[in-house]
């Protein structure tokens, strides 16, 4: 499938525009395969796996790359084969087949520039695992995130985090009030997430397998991380969550009276972390799994419940 166009001249798109397919695509992956599969990609490659020595000749090199990524997902391996072309129009490209053979394309320009070829293998070869086990979406921009998704849920996708980079450049301008120091920034990406995306990813992954994923990231992507961290760990600290903060345990009670007071069938208070609504005559309560993304619900009005999700069977204490 084809990567996006070269972002280091664009101007790249930075949050959360894609945060609502992010959160589909985990729990379609929690869906689709059962906790032993997932446990399987408990530690994420090694830099060791990803090494491109740079003496030896990268077209073997990658083409052993492309067999660990390969390896580490439990796809069949039978011949692979990365060549590298001018006329490709996007950064790399591969041919989706049912056979155990590989076909991955490179833009000529990542044989002089090896940086970026571990992230961008790793979302060509889970484009071929997502393809055996039909995984997808119709939409394409939609199956491209989910690609992006899965392969850094699965631990082959961290390298997309590191590709993210901010160059500063000074350069001398001669004025007429003297010379004065301009300074020029420039970033460079890969992927279909944004850096942010990739890294609330990351940390959806590293709670989830409790790993120090930080230690293989760059400075850039380290802070990013922690950031996405934050925000993975306050979905699981929020109402209806027994855990949640105290304000925000208040905020949950004045929003639940403030729907109370309209007990109209079909009724429904959407907030950002949860939502109220009138089903049957009852209202509940209906929000995410920190986990997996699943949507669950509960009747309002409980002192303690306990859940197991039905997708992970994540085990949770709620107060709705």
């Amino acid at each position: 499938m084809k990567q996006p166009t070269d972002h280091s001249t664009a101007k790249i798109v930075r949050g959360y525009p894609h945060l609502s397919s992010v959160k589909t695509s985990i729990k379609l992956l929690h869906q689709r395969l059962p906790q032993q599969k997932l446990s399987m990609y408990a530690a994420s490659l090694p830099p060791a796996d990803i090494f491109i020595h740079p003496s030896a000749d990268i077209v073997i090199e990658v083409q052993q790359l492309a067999g660990r990524i390969a390896h580490y997902l439990g796809l069949p391996i039978g011949r692979i084969l990365v060549n590298f072309s001018s006329s490709l129009p996007c950064p790399a490209q591969v041919e989706l087949s049912s056979a155990d053979d590989y076909l991955v394309r490179l833009h000529e320009r990542y044989r002089f520039d090896s940086q970026d070829i571990p992230a961008l293998l790793a979302h060509e070869i889970v484009h071929i695992f997502l393809y055996r086990l039909k995984i997808a979406f119709p939409n394409v921009l939609e199956n491209e995130i989910l690609t992006d998704t899965a392969a850094t849920y699965l631990g082959v996708g961290w390298p997309c985090l590191n590709a993210f980079r901010i160059s500063v450049q000074d350069s001398l301008d001669f004025g007429y009030v003297g010379p004065r120091t301009i300074r020029h920034f420039s970033a460079s990406k890969v992927g279909y997430l944004t850096p942010e995306e990739f890294a609330y990813v990351l940390a959806k992954r590293s709670l989830l397998f409790n790993e120090r994923i930080d230690r293989l990231l760059t400075l850039q992507a380290r802070e990013l991380y922690r950031q996405g961290l934050r925000i993975a760990r306050r979905e699981g600290a929020r109402p209806p969550f027994a855990r949640s903060l105290i304000w925000w345990r208040w905020l949950y009670l004045g929003r639940r009276w403030w729907t109370k007071r309209s007990p109209q069938t079909g009724k429904r208070s959407q907030f950002a972390d949860y939502r109220f609504e009138w089903v049957d005559g009852e209202m509940k309560v209906t929000f995410d799994c920190p986990v997996c993304c699943q949507k669950l619900r509960l009747p309002t009005e409980r002192r303690q419940i306990h859940l197991d999700c039905p997708t992970c069977q994540h085990s949770c204490s709620c107060r709705t």
